[in-house]
């Protein structure tokens, strides 16, 4: 979907500022921490594993909130809208903090100004799916059974999401006929992929992989630009022959509004620190932990510029 990868970004909305005291005894009160996907994908399965890391380290509540739809948009303008004093987190996305600028031109929350860049948590790889009844074992034997079919082939994603982009530029590289069929999460595209009413989709490694390993799906290749150590087996999509296929799943980052702070520097600090670094590098294949640093969210203009032929071309289907 770009040709980097996905980052994970965490949203941490901070004081503009605030006295000493207040600052040394931050956190003394229950942190929210949102989470603007449904519950039980990998966005929440991480943010709880690293709520849960970070709680012991501050001795302090994380209550997990999940704020689902509209590609992560609902959940990431309550956030944006919440008190800049640091007792609100987020776990931004590729899509709520990247492509929904493409995908949703009105949103109410402004990706690039209302978030600052805290800590880089990793990247979340997909996986090309398709049903087992489909008679092919890699992507290129995909992409011709589709082209003799006389039907577009459906795909399932959630609009706007890191999986979108994916199925789009494979569609538009390879020079296939798709259609996209809107789905609110993987968890229930899975049951028509499986039953054969889906031809492909992208979907998020942890759970793919079960699946996969359970016969209910083929899984063809991972979009990672080196193989998943959760999914040695499986080729990326650059050694499966699509060399601009590097699409590295939802981009996470831990961000914070306006300015960083007190607060916000100390929750870069701390999700840097040995155990909670330890935790995302073993978290199932939720992430790969990324050794790059937060830079600014201007970089996001890359990706927009990149997406934005697959953008068009979704605005006009």
């Amino acid at each position: 979907m770009r040709g980097r990868g996905a980052l994970l970004w965490i949203v941490a909305l901070l004081a503009v500022a605030a006295p000493a005291a207040a600052q040394d005894a931050y956190p003394n009160r229950p942190i929210r921490w949102v989470v603007p996907f449904p519950a039980g994908g990998p966005t929440d399965t991480l943010s709880r594993i690293l709520a849960a890391k970070l709680g012991d380290v501050w001795k302090s509540g994380i209550v997990i909130e999940n704020k689902g739809g509209a590609a992560g948009a609902i959940g990431t303008d309550f956030a944006a809208k919440s008190a800049p004093d640091g007792y609100t987190i987020m776990l931004g996305t590729q899509s709520t903090n990247a492509s929904n600028k493409i995908f949703y031109p009105n949103l109410p929350y402004d990706p690039i100004t209302d978030f600052e860049p805290l800590t880089l948590l990793g990247t979340a790889c997909m996986v090309l799916v398709i049903p087992t009844s489909i008679p092919v074992n890699n992507a290129k034997e995909l992409v011709e059974w589709i082209k003799k079919q006389e039907a577009p082939a459906a795909y399932a994603a959630v609009t706007g999401s890191s999986q979108h982009i994916a199925a789009e530029l494979l569609a538009k590289r390879a020079g296939l006929k798709a259609t996209l069929v809107p789905y609110r999460g993987s968890a229930q595209a899975q049951p028509d992929l499986i039953a054969g009413r889906i031809v492909y989709m992208f979907d998020n490694l942890p759970s793919a992989l079960p699946q996969a390993r359970a016969g209910k799906v083929k899984a063809l290749a991972q979009t990672c630009a080196t193989r998943s150590p959760s999914a040695p087996e499986l080729p990326t999509m650059v050694e499966a022959g699509f060399a601009d296929l590097d699409a590295q799943g939802d981009r996470r980052q831990a961000v914070g509004r306006h300015q960083q702070g007190a607060e916000g520097s100390r929750l870069a600090r701390e999700m840097e620190g040995a155990g909670i670094r330890s935790d995302r590098q073993h978290a199932g294949g939720v992430c790969q932990a990324s050794e790059r640093r937060p830079g600014v969210l201007e970089s996001d203009d890359r990706i927009h510029r990149r997406q934005g032929g697959v953008g068009a071309r979704w605005r006009m289907t």
